[in-house]
């Protein structure tokens, strides 16, 4: 295909997981893809993003950048943490959500959010009626940014859909991601390079998917016709336990052996919530590519092999 006629994607925050995997499935599709980086466009700057939206006038812009830590991290003050969250999740959301508005380009806008935004569920599923309740500095500018996709889509006529996204993972994760911990873990102590992993709460419960397959989703709920918000998730909840019992397990060794748990490295409090993707199936005939264990099983092979890569 021609490089004229070549669909044209803004990816925001490609340089995290979700926008890599975004870019080059987007690439594989043939669009030309514009990856906005930390050190590429100030996205607070608005003049610098209308300038951007005019020059390229893309068919979709992916809103992924985020400001967040795991449950086994520290942060700073919570003044920081709100500054700072609130400016990703919401004055650079703005500043995409009106460039969109006003250049008239037509294009879609997909705003990653997050299943933080609701409250801690049990085993209850939760779908789009559920009423959120943000309660961490996370959540809280997740949700803004949520509701100013909703004013531009209502009063603007902004086509932008939100996606609630749920636990999502690949071995792109950052080393603090207690799925990357676990299976960089695994390869290590196979080979003999490490003898203990310390986990914070193996009883906690987590709706985990495969983060290839929600990068599909966010492209597949672009193409809806009428934009809205979807639950991206498995619908099936797993503990930490069943995730190390796994990917151990492909590795030919019982976690049992190699994990401690350790109550005090949790920073803050694990939640469960479990997601209910219903209509995102219905309206996009998506689904999970990889069940659970095939998604821990395919996270260990891939970082055996790039662990053997880097050694040879």
């Amino acid at each position: 295909m021609n490089n004229e006629i070549k669909l044209k994607a803004i990816i925001v925050g490609a340089g995290g997981q979700d926008g890599r995997l975004l870019s080059e499935m987007l690439i594989q599709r043939d669009y030309q893809v514009i990856n906005v980086m930390r050190d590429s466009l100030d996205i607070l700057d608005r003049e610098e993003v209308w300038r951007l939206i005019e020059l390229v006038r893309p068919r979709e812009v992916y809103l992924l950048a985020a400001h967040h830590h795991s449950a086994e991290c520290e942060v700073g003050s919570d003044g920081f943490l709100f500054e700072r969250s609130f400016a990703v999740h919401v004055t650079a959301t703005v500043n995409f959500l009106d460039a969109v508005a006003r250049s008239k380009c037509g294009a879609r806008l997909f705003f990653a959010s997050s299943s933080h935004i609701f409250p801690d569920s049990g085993m209850m599923m939760i779908n789009e009626s559920n009423v959120p309740q943000p309660s961490s500095i996370y959540a809280i500018t997740k949700y803004s940014g949520m509701m100013a996709c909703q004013y531009y889509r209502e009063h603007r006529e902004v086509s932008v859909s939100c996606g609630i996204l749920f636990n999502h993972e690949s071995t792109l994760r950052s080393s603090n991601y207690l799925s990357k911990k676990i299976t960089t873990a695994v390869a290590n102590i196979a080979r003999g390079l490490v003898f203990r992993l310390e986990l914070g709460n193996i009883e906690a419960i987590v709706d985990w998917g495969y983060a290839p397959d929600y990068v599909d989703a966010m492209h597949r709920i672009l193409q809806v016709e009428r934009p809205t918000d979807f639950i991206v998730a498995t619908g099936q909840g797993h503990t930490v336990r069943e995730f190390a019992e796994i990917a151990f397990r492909y590795a030919g060794l019982d976690y049992r052996d190699f994990v401690r748990v350790r109550s005090d490295l949790l920073m803050k409090n694990v939640e469960t919530r479990i997601g209910d993707a219903y209509r995102l199936k219905q309206e996009t005939g998506w689904k999970p590519s990889l069940d659970f264990e095939e998604m821990v099983g395919t996270l260990v092979d891939k970082e055996m092999s790039m662990m053997s890569l880097a050694q040879s």
